[in-house]
């Protein structure tokens, strides 16, 4: 076939048409790889949210358990103490339950040793209010207070902003 015998607007619409076809093809997979793209983006988001929320959680289960247990320090009435040992039982039970959440999101090394910081101030703290428990006698209410909103409240504070 001779080219020049070829109409004009024929030999125009072959190029067109080619471009066409080209550009449609260059959008369509421009367009996959956005989606692509925007899907890993969205899980990555998730992933991250889903860690904040347990870290709330896993804190205002921590901070629960705080204040409970400065008010069972400081108490020096055997049935109140009773009910805070309870009450703090409960709480210590959603706060390590939370805690093993936490840990099982963890996936980078800097994550990973941050809340191994934060672990070492928990049981620091708990061994903290293990011992006071042992060692302050129960009708002693103004050392047990002075210690639950001392010594104890400045490690209780530590470990709510670690």
């Amino acid at each position: 076939m001779n080219l020049n015998n070829v109409r004009v607007a024929s030999k125009l619409w072959i190029p067109i048409l080619g471009l066409l076809i080209t550009m449609s093809l260059a959008s369509l997979w421009v367009q996959r790889d956005t989606i692509e793209t925007l899907e890993t983006s969205r899980q990555d988001v998730q992933r991250i949210e889903q860690k904040i929320t347990l870290a709330q959680v896993m804190r205002g289960n921590i901070l629960r358990g705080l204040e409970v247990a400065k008010a069972q320090i400081a108490s020096n009435d055997e049935l109140v103490l009773a009910q805070y040992t309870t009450l703090l039982s409960v709480r210590n039970a959603a706060s390590v339950h939370s805690m093993e959440a936490m840990k099982d999101a963890l996936e980078t090394e800097q994550d990973k040793a941050a809340y191994e910081a934060i672990m070492q101030v928990f049981a620091a703290t708990s061994a903290l209010r293990t011992d006071a428990l042992k060692t302050l006698d129960i009708h002693d209410v103004v050392r047990r207070t002075q210690f639950a909103f001392g010594p104890y409240a400045a490690s209780a504070e530590k470990f709510s902003v670690a």
